[in-house]
């Protein structure tokens, strides 16, 4: 008999590999060939796709545990600690977990230290969508679940990472392959992704 636990989980990783989102996503920024730092990794579903030298963090012990038998480099740690890792990445990628930290901004600034020149941030987070009327819509229920600390707009998630230090590339859904259609259906996604790179002139005032 099937453990319905595994079961549950194995249903995760099925989600992600068929997701066209997190597909166009991979695909645009080669994260398969690239070693990737991902933040918030859960059990690895994102991190099973990710290239040679990638490492997931998550602070839940039994995530971790069952990432590592899955045959993934995934590691206990606190995001808004120092972080268990020794080396700088390609690209880091951080869905969903934004809006859990107490303290985003200071988050956004340190993680600029662990990635490499060149490198790529991709930051999703769920969205309260412009007119906030729109939240009568089930798909966007997802920004206001009660485990959330943190809300945001499209617009305040640009600022949210300008001022961190960030380097502001595009603001998708990426939900079609087309950059431009994508942005024009900007405020119909629940979710919205950044990519930014560091900016090299940021000077933190904190």
């Amino acid at each position: 008999m099937i453990d319905p636990k595994i079961q549950s989980i194995d249903a995760r990783f099925d989600a992600v590999s068929r997701s066209r989102t997190f597909r166009n996503i991979v695909t645009a920024f080669q994260l398969g060939e690239k070693s990737v730092l991902d933040l918030g990794c859960s059990f690895g579903e994102h991190l099973a796709h990710f290239g040679d030298g990638s490492t997931g963090i998550t602070i839940t012990p039994e995530d971790a545990a069952e990432g590592v038998r899955r045959g993934l480099d995934v590691r206990i740690g606190d995001a808004e600690q120092k972080l268990p890792i020794e080396k700088a990445y390609d690209a880091i990628y951080c869905s969903n977990l934004l809006e859990h930290l107490q303290a985003p901004h200071r988050f956004l600034a340190d993680i600029r230290s662990v990635l490499k020149p060149g490198g790529v941030l991709v930051l999703g987070v769920p969205v309260v969508p412009f007119p906030p009327m729109l939240m009568s819509v089930r798909k966007f229920h997802g920004a206001l679940a009660v485990s959330h600390i943190n809300f945001f707009t499209g617009d305040s998630l640009r600022l949210t990472a300008e001022r961190a230090g960030w380097r502001i590339r595009a603001v998708r859904g990426f939900r079609l392959k087309s950059g431009l259609l994508d942005r024009l259906a900007f405020y119909l996604y629940p979710h919205l992704y950044v990519i930014a790179e560091p900016d090299p002139d940021f000077k933190d005032v904190f």
